[in-house]
């Protein structure tokens, strides 16, 4: 194994000099030569313990023109060493972590040395003509060795304080959050724009009574785990409540198994919200089918047959919303459509009476169902996104005159 990392390290140093017609052998010298001195290891900081930090003094002689520093790392002091860094001539650091056929643990021991490459001329016998005693000087690669360090090993940073500019922020949201929550619930007043999505809900659910035709609502096609689908989820009960109020049939289609069960709570309790349990149909959630297509086709179908007369496609959608929106566009429905996935947002805003555009969505979910504690958060997160704000602005300025302690405060590392 020695055998090959020295093979493997004059290869990578010998294509700097072919030009020069050295010869393939290389000089291994210990501790002599140019090998670097005072190489010190230690473990890299802020870490799970999975690297460590090499430095080293190249060599103070004068005479030897260091072409580059190879950095090996052994489990034990008597090898086989493999190649973990490579540095030029000009570099005395490097980092040793994980690699193929290596793994830098905590409370593992490991030994380090470093080698100095560099060329040197020698002289061999002149083999064209054996009878005589001439020499001939051939240039080759020297491969200075340091000492061995070790036994070193890593550990692992409890806390790393790289990032306490991300934990300060943390503490600042969740204090914000506190503070917000507090203040709705004391009943002091919290503006938030008007959103036309949220106000044509009413709209929607009153077209729909007169029309006496069901309403349609399609909570995306994501499974609950899915933060768009909760949102839905939380949105459902806040019409089915409506739906119930004016008597009108609310009709849930689902791709997913697992969503029957929780889109049926939250329209029972929807109705029960509105005084009606009696009128909820459990026929009304149903299940369509996990495949993509099939399941479009089946609303599609629901549109068709049910005449419906408000659509609601609010939750995480894909290629079927365009087949969707636009199907419904045609039967006449009123349309109000949300969902965070940018790239499906321009077909609802072509084929959509309303839509909620990414984090509209989830602010409704705060101002449909009134609940305190979600727009308190909701206003702490506005606050919090103002806060951002000054600071890149103010960042830009200090930008100007060289000043970049917010720049770096903001960087995760």
């Amino acid at each position: 194994m020695l055998l090959k990392s020295l093979l493997l390290a004059f290869i990578l140093t010998v294509q700097s000099f072919a030009a020069l017609g050295q010869s393939d052998t290389a000089i291994v010298v210990l501790g002599q030569g140019a090998a670097p001195t005072q190489v010190v290891v230690t473990d890299v900081p802020n870490d799970g313990g999975e690297a460590f930090s090499v430095t080293w003094s190249p060599t103070s002689q004068v005479g030897f023109s260091v072409l580059r520093f190879l950095v090996m790392a052994a489990e034990t002091p008597s090898g086989p060493f493999q190649i973990m860094a490579e540095t030029d001539s000009k570099t005395s650091q490097a980092r040793i972590s994980s690699g193929e056929g290596w793994k830098v643990e905590p409370e593992k021991s490991f030994w380090v040395k470093v080698v100095a490459v560099d060329s040197t001329t020698v002289a061999v016998p002149d083999s064209s003509n054996p009878d005589s005693v001439s020499v001939r000087f051939e240039k080759r690669l020297r491969l200075s060795e340091s000492a061995i360090v070790g036994p070193v090993s890593s550990e692992v940073s409890w806390f790393n304080w790289n990032r306490v500019n991300i934990f300060l922020i943390v503490v600042l949201f969740y204090v914000l959050v506190m503070f917000m929550v507090k203040r709705a619930k004391t009943g002091q007043p919290l503006w938030f724009r008007r959103i036309a999505g949220i106000d044509a809900i009413d709209e929607a659910i009153g077209r729909a009574t007169e029309l006496g035709k069901p309403v349609l609502y399609v909570p995306g096609t994501q499974n609950i785990e899915n933060i768009q689908t909760i949102a839905s989820i939380q949105l459902l009960t806040s019409v089915a409540s409506k739906a119930a109020n004016y008597d009108i049939p609310i009709i849930v289609p689902l791709n997913r198994a697992f969503m029957v069960t929780v889109a049926e709570e939250a329209v029972k309790q929807g109705f029960l919200n509105a005084g009606r349990p009696d009128a909820f149909m459990r026929d009304n959630v149903r299940y369509m089918s996990d495949e993509q297509f099939a399941f479009t086709s089946g609303v599609t179908g629901i549109m068709m047959r049910e005449k419906t007369a408000a659509h609601f496609f609010l939750g995480a959608f894909y290629a079927e919303s365009l087949i969707l929106s636009e199907v419904g566009f045609t039967s006449g429905a009123i349309q109000i459509a949300g969902t965070a996935n940018t790239h499906q947002l321009p077909f609802f805003v072509v084929a959509c009476d309303y839509t909620l555009i990414g984090e509209e969505y989830f602010a409704t979910s705060a101002l449909v169902t009134r609940d305190l504690e979600m727009m308190g958060t909701l206003k702490a997160t506005d606050y919090m996104k103002g806060f951002i704000i000054v600071c890149l602005l103010a960042s830009m300025v200090l930008e100007m005159f060289g000043v970049q302690f917010l720049r770096s405060w903001f960087q995760v590392i």
